[in-house]
Parts: C-alpha cells; sequence; structure tokens
C-alpha cells in the first residue's frame, strides 16, 4: 500500500476522533496532490480509503499494534453512509432542479405576474413595465457576463445572517398605535393599513439590494424575483419570527392553553387563538372595537392556513442559519415573466433562458450551503422535509393574495407597539363593518 505518512496521521486522527467531512466542491472529484491535499479533507480521506487505509486498523486506545473490533468503528461508518446518503440525495435534487430550467424553455403556459409588479419596480428604480421584452441590446450586455460565481471569503451563511432584516419587516410603520394627536391630523389607521404592501415591499427590496448575489444578476431579474415571491417570504419571516419568539414553555407540538387574556402568545395549533389576537391588535392599531365575527368572515381563512403553516414550520426546528439560506432558496425560485411568446425572439430567447440557468445556479449554491449547515447538526432539520415544506408555504402565499390582508401574520406574530396605552372604543354595527372592509385594504 502506497501511502504518505502525514496521511497516516490525518486518517487515523480522522478515525480515532470520528470526524465527519464535507465536500468543499459538493462533487467528491478534488485532486488530490501533496500541494492540494489540505484543501478538501473529505477527498483526502477518500483517497485514503482508497488507497487500502482500513478502519478498524486504528484502536480506539491508541495504542499501537493490532486491530481493533470494536462497535464505535461500526458505527463510525454508518456515520459517514448517512453523510455520503444526504450528498447523493443534495445532488439529486440539484439535477431535477436543472431538469425544470429545461423544461421551462420548452413550456407555453408562462406563470403570470403579481400586481405588486409596479411596486418592486418603482423601488428599484424600475419603469412599472417588466424591462423583459424591450431594450434587448441592453440586457444581451448584461447576460454576456454570465459565468461562474466568484468565490467569496466571507462564509455566505454569515453574510444572510448579517443582512437579514426580519425585526424591520415585522415593526412595520403601519401597524403601530398611533397617537390621538395624528388622527387628528387627518393619518387615520385605514390609510396606514393600506400602504402595507407597500412598506413590506420597500423593505424587502432594501434586503434584496444587499444581498450576496445582488451584483450578479440585473435588476429585472431581481424585480422579477421579487414580485413573484414576496408573498412566501412574508410568511415564511413571520414563522420564523413566531418560532424563535415563543416561550420555551409552550409546546407548539401539543394542544396550546394558551389564550389571549393570558400570555397573549402566538398559537401553533390552535388557529382560534389566533383569531383572537388578531381581533385584539387589529382593534388596537384602528383604534376602534372590532367584533370578532367580523374579523372571521374577512380573515377567517387566513388564519387558519397561516396556523397550520406555523405548525408544520415548527416541526422543522430550523435554525437561523437554515432560515436565511431557505430565505434566499425561497426568493431564487424563478418562474418566466408574462408576456406573449409568440413576440420574442431568438435572441430574447437566449437570454431569458440565460437568466434562469445564472438564477438557478445560485440557488444551487444555497441549497449546498444548506446541505452541509444540516449534515453538522444531527438533531436538525433535515433536507428532504425543508423542501417538503415549500409547497405548503406557497399555497399559503396564494390566500395571503387573495385576501390582500398583508398584515395578518405580522400582527398574529407580535404586539403592535404601544398596545398598553391605548384606548379602544366600541363601534356601532355599521361602524365595524366599515373598519374591517378598510382594514382589508380591499
Amino acid at each position: 500500500m502506497v501511502s504518505i505518512t502525514k496521511c497516516k496521521g490525518f486518517f487515523k486522527r480522522t478515525v480515532q476522533n470520528k470526524r465527519v467531512y464535507t465536500c468543499v466542491s459538493g462533487k467528491g472529484g478534488c485532486p488530490m496532490t501533496k500541494e492540494q491535499r489540505n484543501r478538501c479533507q473529505y477527498c483526502r480521506f477518500q483517497k485514503c480509503l482508497k488507497q487500502g487505509m482500513v478502519l478498524e486498523a486504528v484502536r480506539e486506545d491508541r495504542m499501537p499494534g493490532g486491530r481493533n473490533g470494536s462497535a464505535i468503528y461500526n458505527l463510525y461508518k454508518l456515520k459517514y453512509k448517512k453523510t455520503r446518503r444526504l450528498q447523493a440525495l443534495c445532488e439529486t435534487i440539484l439535477r431535477e432542479n436543472a431538469r425544470n430550467v429545461s423544461s421551462l424553455s420548452s413550456s407555453s403556459t408562462l406563470a403570470p405576474m403579481s400586481p405588486a409588479i409596479t411596486s418592486v419596480a418603482r423601488s428599484l428604480n424600475l419603469p412599472s413595465k417588466s424591462a423583459f421584452a424591450n431594450d434587448t441590446d441592453i440586457m444581451v450586455n448584461a447576460v454576456s457576463n454570465l459565468s461562474q460565481l466568484p468565490k467569496r471569503k466571507k462564509n455566505i451563511i454569515q453574510e444572510l445572517i448579517d443582512i437579514d432584516r426580519i425585526d424591520s419587516l415585522i415593526n412595520l410603520k403601519g401597524l403601530r398605535i398611533s397617537h390621538k394627536g395624528e388622527y387628528e391630523n387627518g393619518i387615520s389607521a385605514c390609510h396606514r393599513l393600506s400602504s402595507i404592501a407597500d412598506e413590506i415591499l420597500e423593505q424587502l427590496v432594501e434586503w434584496t439590494k444587499m444581498l450576496p448575489f445582488y451584483q450578479d444578476l440585473p435588476v429585472e431579474v431581481h424585480t422579477h424575483l421579487l414580485t413573484q415571491r414576496w408573498a412566501e417570504l412574508v410568511l415564511l419571516s413571520a414563522c420564523f419570527y413566531a418560532k424563535s419568539t415563543s416561550s420555551s414553555s409552550q409546546e407548539p407540538l401539543s394542544v396550546s392553553s394558551t389564550t389571549v387574556e393570558g400570555t397573549e402568545e402566538v398559537s401553533f395549533v390552535d388557529s382560534s387563538i389566533n383569531l383572537q389576537l388578531l381581533q385584539k391588535r387589529l382593534s388596537a392599531v384602528m383604534g376602534k372595537n372590532i367584533p370578532l365575527e367580523d374579523v372571521h368572515k374577512e380573515a377567517g381563512p387566513l388564519v387558519e392556513k397561516f396556523t397550520a403553516l406555523l405548525n408544520s414550520f415548527s416541526r422543522l426546528h430550523i435554525t437561523l442559519e437554515a432560515y436565511v439560506c431557505l430565505k434566499a432558496i425561497t426568493l431564487l425560485r424563478y418562474t418566466l415573466p408574462n408576456y406573449d411568446i409568440t413576440k420574442i425572439n431568438a435572441k430574447e430567447s437566449i437570454l431569458q433562458m440565460s437568466y434562469v440557468r445564472k438564477v438557478s445556479q445560485i440557488q444551487d449554491q444555497f441549497v449546498k450551503a444548506l446541505q452541509i449547515h444540516l449534515s453538522l447538526n444531527e438533531n436538525g432539520a433535515r433536507l428532504t422535509d425543508i423542501l417538503t415544506w415549500l409547497p405548503l408555504l406557497h399555497s399559503a402565499s396564494s390566500v395571503l393574495l387573495h385576501s390582500k390582508m398583508f398584515y395578518v401574520p405580522f400582527l398574529i406574530c407580535k404586539n403592535p407597539q404601544n398596545l398598553g396605552s391605548s384606548v379602544v372604543s366600541t363601534l356601532s354595527s355599521t361602524e365595524s363593518d366599515e373598519a374591517v372592509a378598510t382594514s382589508s385594504c380591499s
């Protein structure tokens, strides 16, 4: 058996310490030379095994000589095989992602654009109409530079954590309790609630501009991505905020005993509790008492859907690192813009598919980063469970967009500021109906 003394020591330390490595490239084929062997410990260990080094030859008691038949090495091999299976699963997902990209080019059914495109374009200083079908020459120059993403010195997950704006997104100005003087000056609660969508998009646009891949894509592509996915980002952020701020005494997987009069915590299982929370907090924001039956009529289906989403999310045990990765993955789910496909020339078609491949390539980076993070946390979520949860998120976002009550997840998850000093008055039945109608921004 051909081996090097340093590689023998590396192999021995790896087995004795039961270390499990992951390939830095995600492919498991890094070159192994004396100069490059320290760059990828996973491939170095695989090379040791291929060269004939035996796991059982390393003694558990760290003494030289003889083979060790301890079950600890069988456990180690199982652990290592588990990691390799997880890596294979990730590669399968990435291949399916690539096939989806190919299917988009041959599909004649295009996803409709969200009405929020105007607000996103305005925030990014773009015309209200998407530039995908216009200014082709300008965009061709941009796509000519599409190549492999540069390697970043900083950890990509840490970059996402540093720029996350979940507190700013949850604490919207439009959901704060207004002082009496503000009502007298004409700043009504209805006006503030009607502008919630614009405020949400402004926060998400600022987050988008700080993403590590922002400079790698044209602004038009970011506009399209945010237009398609902003409602999913709202729900994902609300779910993580609710889970991360819930008290340790509350078990989200059991029947909750939380009441509005008690701790005022969001429930992960009982939508009626969350409906009461919404009624109380919406009344505080409006400065008027809104009957529970009116809130149920307008927002009941959305509250039920959001509560079910909270329950499924709580079962994943998502960490902060996994959350920021999942947020980027959600944003990078690309669908082609909605326009007449018969009017697209070959030049524009190639351009659009280049963007699809580019976005898919960036998304793959975050899927790999998430997979590596999960492999290092044995008691955490599984990649398959997280990816299976994404369709539930998309389904809930459709209900949110249909209701137009974009503030509901935030009011359920967090008390509006100055709630204790607000004075809630009682309305007649007619006035309360008007309050709910205006608060739903219909």
